[in-house]
């Protein structure tokens, strides 16, 4: 009687872990998109101001927006995005990954917007080109010539342009001036001969 016990509970706990894989969401290399969605018809999904479902609601996310998921929680069932200008955190049960895409050799997304603060200057990787911007000059436009990934962390990246090389990284990067939390940072050097500068921020998956 002992030993049929045992295997019926053997058998319940197995059913039990195989429902609970089966339901899990996809593991996503993160950053990256997701959408909003498995609500109920009419419903919206809240936002916390802490990965809790009792935590503050500080705004909600209607069914098929996008967002920008940085990392989860200590226990996986909530995802930190970026949503205004404070830490945020939504359900991870409620989203779905969004298909995007990404540089060939990095797995990087392919379109990025990055920026730094004191001096403020901007970095937007779109359709194989590196854009750079600042407040004292015109926005400058160069094909991507090379990227590709550390031989010793797969975490670390690099882009390059004829005048600009670009390390990226997998890794929490704060601007400094708010709550945000990204889910890359990038320091920029100069390689045109011209200005030796190396500039330090955080990117941003572009939508």
């Amino acid at each position: 009687m002992r030993k049929l016990s045992f295997v019926l509970l053997i058998s319940v706990l197995c059913g039990w872990a195989q429902l609970s894989f089966a339901q899990a969401p996809a593991i996503v290399d993160l950053p990256a998109l997701f959408t909003v969605s498995n609500l109920d018809e009419g419903d919206i999904l809240n936002v916390r101001a802490k990965p809790s479902a009792g935590s503050k609601d500080i705004g909600d996310l209607k069914p098929s927006q996008a967002v920008e998921v940085v990392r989860l929680g200590v226990d996986g069932k909530w995802a930190r995005i970026i949503w205004g200008e404070s830490e945020a955190w939504v359900h991870r049960n409620y989203l779905t990954p969004v298909v995007m895409p990404r540089l060939v050799n990095t797995g990087l997304p392919a379109q990025m917007n990055c920026s730094g603060t004191e001096p403020y200057w901007g970095l937007t990787i779109k359709d194989g080109s590196l854009t750079y911007s600042d407040p004292d000059s015109k926005p400058t436009s160069e094909p991507l010539v090379w990227e590709t990934t550390s031989a010793n962390n797969v975490f670390r990246h690099a882009v390059a342009s004829a005048s600009w090389r670009a390390l990226i990284q997998k890794k929490v990067c704060s601007d400094g001036m708010s709550d945000i939390v990204y889910g890359l940072s990038i320091d920029l050097l100069s390689t045109d001969g011209q200005r030796q500068t190396v500039l330090s921020g955080c990117c941003r998956i572009a939508q």
